[in-house]
């Protein structure tokens, strides 16, 4: 028995010790095969062209679905990876591993590299929210110092005098020899010191009473922000919503 290769579809074929002619044909595909040569080695087979074909889609799909790490491409990568590899699978007997390894790759990578994108995202974006949240509480904050200030105004009959201690005079009566004035203060008008969200207190003070601008506000009350350092309003300070008012009156 000989043994000769098939030159159309690659298939191992063996024959007696005989001449092959044009009446012996492949079993696998048909075709006439070649007359077998005694003694000679037997040629490998080649790669059928439908075969070769089938790898080259399977790994096109591959490097598709590998592209898919890439943070914004890789979507569309992804999917083209998904739509080669299923293409591949239904039309193509080989590189079915290929394909396969492609799809997964399309379907997990893009989503990984999102989820990477979007954290690190956040993790950028998350000082400024915290900054932007803690000015919102300072607002909020000094709307509720404003009512208590403007409460101590009614039962006094004037806005808390450096003399009286500021802000302070809010949390606890000022030690002035003053009975009618003991008899007018109904605090306490806070429960604790008004510290902003950096934990320093907040600045008050009053204006000048002989002042020409009408619109001016009686007190101005302010944050540090988030340097921390009193630029008087000025800066990244935060202002009371009076005095932003009167400026924006101007």
């Amino acid at each position: 028995m000989m043994e000769v290769v098939c030159g159309q579809c690659g298939a191992r074929v063996a024959l007696p010790d005989i001449p092959a002619g044009p009446g012996v044909r492949c079993p696998s595909c048909g075709a006439a095969l070649p007359a077998p040569v005694p003694g000679a080695p037997v040629a490998a087979a080649p790669v059928p062209l439908y075969e070769s074909a089938g790898r080259r889609l399977g790994l096109i799909a591959l490097i598709l679905g590998l592209s898919g790490v890439l943070p914004v491409l890789g979507l569309l990568t992804g999917l083209a990876a998904i739509v080669v590899g299923i293409a591949s699978l239904v039309t193509r007997r080989y590189g079915r591993g290929l394909a396969v390894g492609g799809i997964v790759c399309g379907l997990i990578l893009p989503v990984l590299s999102f989820g990477v994108l979007s954290v690190a995202l956040w993790i950028a974006a998350a000082p400024r929210a915290r900054t932007r949240a803690k000015q919102t509480v300072a607002a909020v904050l000094m709307n509720q110092v404003e009512l208590a200030l403007d409460r101590y105004n009614l039962d006094v009959g004037h806005y808390p005098t450096e003399q009286e201690g500021g802000l302070k005079a809010l949390l606890a009566r000022p030690d002035l020899d003053d009975e009618p004035f003991a008899a007018r203060w109904h605090g306490p008008y806070l429960k604790r010191r008004p510290l902003d969200p950096w934990g320093n207190p907040l600045n008050y003070e009053l204006t000048d009473p002989g002042s020409d601008r009408a619109a001016e506000p009686p007190f101005k009350l302010w944050s540090n922000g988030p340097d921390g350092e009193d630029d008087g309003g000025a800066g990244d300070d935060i202002r009371n919503r009076a005095w932003k008012d009167a400026e924006s009156a101007d």
